[in-house]
Protein backbone atom coordinates (compact mmCIF):
# COMPACT_ATOMS: atom_id res chain seq x y z
CA UNK A 1 0.00 0.00 0.00
CA UNK A 2 0.80 3.26 -0.81
CA UNK A 3 3.77 3.01 -3.58
CA UNK A 4 3.00 4.83 -7.05
CA UNK A 5 5.50 2.42 -8.43
CA UNK A 6 3.97 -0.91 -10.16
CA UNK A 7 6.04 -3.98 -8.90
CA UNK A 8 8.57 -2.58 -7.02
CA UNK A 9 8.03 -5.75 -4.34
CA UNK A 10 8.14 -9.55 -4.66
CA UNK A 11 7.96 -12.22 -2.68
CA UNK A 12 9.42 -15.50 -3.40
CA UNK A 13 9.25 -18.85 -1.90
CA UNK A 14 11.46 -21.54 -1.61
CA UNK A 15 12.25 -24.82 -0.25
CA UNK A 16 15.41 -25.43 1.18
CA UNK A 17 17.53 -27.78 3.67
CA UNK A 18 18.49 -25.76 6.79
CA UNK A 19 21.02 -27.72 8.96
CA UNK A 20 20.91 -29.24 11.80
CA UNK A 21 16.61 -28.98 12.21
CA UNK A 22 16.32 -30.62 8.66
CA UNK A 23 14.22 -28.75 5.63
CA UNK A 24 12.48 -25.81 5.56
CA UNK A 25 10.86 -22.96 3.81
CA UNK A 26 12.16 -19.47 3.29
CA UNK A 27 9.83 -16.37 2.05
CA UNK A 28 12.29 -13.49 0.72
CA UNK A 29 10.96 -10.30 0.70
CA UNK A 30 12.48 -8.45 -2.34
CA UNK A 31 12.32 -4.39 -3.25
CA UNK A 32 12.94 -4.68 -6.89
CA UNK A 33 12.48 -1.03 -7.37
CA UNK A 34 14.31 0.27 -4.56
CA UNK A 35 14.60 4.45 -4.60
CA UNK A 36 18.11 3.80 -2.70
CA UNK A 37 20.96 3.91 -5.17
CA UNK A 38 24.14 2.58 -4.72
CA UNK A 39 27.67 3.50 -6.12
CA UNK A 40 30.66 1.91 -8.21
CA UNK A 41 33.99 3.31 -8.18
CA UNK A 42 37.67 2.34 -9.21
CA UNK A 43 39.93 1.41 -6.68
CA UNK A 44 42.83 1.24 -8.75
CA UNK A 45 43.98 1.56 -13.14
CA UNK A 46 44.21 -1.77 -12.92
CA UNK A 47 41.66 -3.39 -14.94
CA UNK A 48 41.85 -6.58 -12.60
CA UNK A 49 41.26 -4.51 -9.19
CA UNK A 50 37.97 -5.32 -8.07
CA UNK A 51 36.44 -2.34 -7.77
CA UNK A 52 34.73 -0.41 -5.19
CA UNK A 53 30.70 -1.72 -4.66
CA UNK A 54 28.34 0.57 -2.42
CA UNK A 55 25.13 -0.90 -2.41
CA UNK A 56 23.62 1.73 0.03
CA UNK A 57 20.90 -0.81 1.03
CA UNK A 58 17.95 0.63 2.76
CA UNK A 59 19.97 3.66 2.63
CA UNK A 60 16.26 5.69 1.90
CA UNK A 61 13.63 5.28 4.40
CA UNK A 62 10.86 4.42 1.98
CA UNK A 63 12.79 1.57 1.06
CA UNK A 64 13.14 0.63 4.86
CA UNK A 65 9.55 0.92 5.20
CA UNK A 66 8.47 -1.05 2.57
CA UNK A 67 10.59 -3.93 3.48
CA UNK A 68 9.44 -3.42 6.98
CA UNK A 69 5.84 -3.90 4.95
CA UNK A 70 6.82 -6.93 3.08
CA UNK A 71 8.02 -8.61 6.27
CA UNK A 72 4.75 -7.89 7.77
CA UNK A 73 2.70 -9.71 5.09
CA UNK A 74 5.50 -12.59 4.80
CA UNK A 75 4.77 -13.36 8.56
CA UNK A 76 1.06 -12.97 8.78
CA UNK A 77 1.68 -15.39 5.08
CA UNK A 78 3.47 -17.66 6.97
CA UNK A 79 1.29 -17.90 10.13
CA UNK A 80 -1.87 -18.69 8.20
CA UNK A 81 -3.42 -21.83 8.72
CA UNK A 82 -2.94 -22.97 5.46
CA UNK A 83 0.90 -23.41 6.11
CA UNK A 84 0.39 -24.79 9.84
CA UNK A 85 1.66 -28.42 8.14
CA UNK A 86 4.77 -26.86 6.42
CA UNK A 87 5.86 -24.21 8.91
CA UNK A 88 6.74 -25.76 11.79
CA UNK A 89 8.95 -22.72 13.57
CA UNK A 90 9.90 -19.49 12.11
CA UNK A 91 13.91 -18.80 12.27
CA UNK A 92 14.48 -15.50 11.01
CA UNK A 93 13.99 -12.97 12.08
CA UNK A 94 13.91 -13.97 15.63
CA UNK A 95 11.54 -12.78 18.31
CA UNK A 96 13.87 -10.44 19.38
CA UNK A 97 14.45 -9.29 16.14
CA UNK A 98 10.81 -8.26 16.02
CA UNK A 99 10.67 -6.65 19.75
CA UNK A 100 11.55 -3.36 18.78
CA UNK A 101 11.28 -1.16 15.31
CA UNK A 102 15.25 -0.98 16.33
CA UNK A 103 16.35 -4.27 16.34
CA UNK A 104 14.02 -4.99 12.78
CA UNK A 105 15.61 -2.45 11.26
CA UNK A 106 19.01 -3.83 12.63
CA UNK A 107 18.23 -7.15 11.33
CA UNK A 108 17.12 -6.07 8.34
CA UNK A 109 20.84 -4.05 7.35
CA UNK A 110 22.41 -7.11 8.53
CA UNK A 111 20.25 -9.68 6.66
CA UNK A 112 19.32 -7.61 3.22
CA UNK A 113 21.70 -8.84 0.11
CA UNK A 114 20.30 -8.01 -3.95
CA UNK A 115 18.52 -11.01 -5.85
CA UNK A 116 18.86 -8.61 -9.01
CA UNK A 117 21.52 -8.06 -11.34
CA UNK A 118 23.30 -4.76 -10.73
CA UNK A 119 22.08 -1.69 -13.33
CA UNK A 120 22.77 1.66 -14.08
CA UNK A 121 26.31 2.24 -13.48
CA UNK A 122 26.61 3.04 -17.09
CA UNK A 123 24.94 6.54 -17.68
CA UNK A 124 23.59 7.20 -21.68
CA UNK A 125 23.71 10.79 -22.54
CA UNK A 126 24.87 13.67 -24.61
CA UNK A 127 28.55 14.29 -24.25
CA UNK A 128 27.04 17.59 -22.66
CA UNK A 129 26.13 15.34 -19.49
CA UNK A 130 29.08 15.14 -17.23
CA UNK A 131 27.81 12.12 -16.05
CA UNK A 132 27.05 10.03 -18.94
CA UNK A 133 29.66 7.36 -19.86
CA UNK A 134 27.93 6.20 -23.24
CA UNK A 135 26.40 7.98 -26.32
CA UNK A 136 23.12 6.40 -27.98
CA UNK A 137 24.98 4.03 -29.41
CA UNK A 138 26.70 2.55 -26.29
CA UNK A 139 29.98 4.22 -27.79
CA UNK A 140 32.12 4.86 -24.92
CA UNK A 141 33.14 8.56 -24.93
CA UNK A 142 36.83 9.36 -24.87
CA UNK A 143 38.00 5.54 -26.49
CA UNK A 144 38.15 4.69 -29.78
CA UNK A 145 36.51 1.15 -30.68
CA UNK A 146 34.69 0.59 -27.38
CA UNK A 147 30.90 -0.10 -26.23
CA UNK A 148 29.16 -0.90 -23.13
CA UNK A 149 26.48 -3.73 -24.01
CA UNK A 150 25.00 -5.62 -20.66
CA UNK A 151 22.83 -4.51 -18.20
CA UNK A 152 25.01 -1.45 -16.99
CA UNK A 153 23.45 0.86 -19.70
CA UNK A 154 19.70 0.16 -18.21
CA UNK A 155 18.44 2.82 -16.40
CA UNK A 156 16.98 0.39 -13.67
CA UNK A 157 17.02 -3.08 -13.71
CA UNK A 158 13.65 -4.92 -15.10
CA UNK A 159 11.78 -6.49 -12.57
CA UNK A 160 9.59 -9.19 -12.79
CA UNK A 161 12.49 -11.80 -14.58
CA UNK A 162 16.52 -12.47 -15.03
CA UNK A 163 17.36 -9.45 -17.59
CA UNK A 164 19.41 -12.21 -19.78
CA UNK A 165 17.02 -12.04 -22.59
CA UNK A 166 17.29 -7.86 -22.35
CA UNK A 167 20.86 -8.28 -22.04
CA UNK A 168 21.36 -10.18 -25.19
CA UNK A 169 18.71 -8.11 -27.24
CA UNK A 170 21.35 -5.13 -26.07
CA UNK A 171 24.02 -6.93 -27.48
CA UNK A 172 22.19 -7.79 -30.54
CA UNK A 173 21.41 -4.43 -31.12
CA UNK A 174 25.00 -2.82 -30.35
CA UNK A 175 26.25 -5.57 -33.24
CA UNK A 176 24.22 -5.04 -35.76
CA UNK A 177 25.36 -1.23 -35.11
CA UNK A 178 29.01 -2.42 -35.19
CA UNK A 179 28.83 -4.23 -38.84
CA UNK A 180 27.09 -1.15 -40.33
CA UNK A 181 23.82 0.21 -41.98
CA UNK A 182 21.58 -2.99 -42.89
CA UNK A 183 21.04 -3.40 -46.21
Amino acid sequence: EGSSLRNDMMMMSSYFFYPPAGSGVRLSCILTQPVAAGEVSLTSPDPQVQPHLDYRFLADPWDQKRLRDSLSIGLSLLEHEAFRDIVAERVMPTDQDLASEESLEAWMLQETNSTTHIAGTCKIGPSSDSMAVIDQYCRVYGLEGVRVADASIMPQIIRGAAPNATCIMIGERVADWIKGPLK
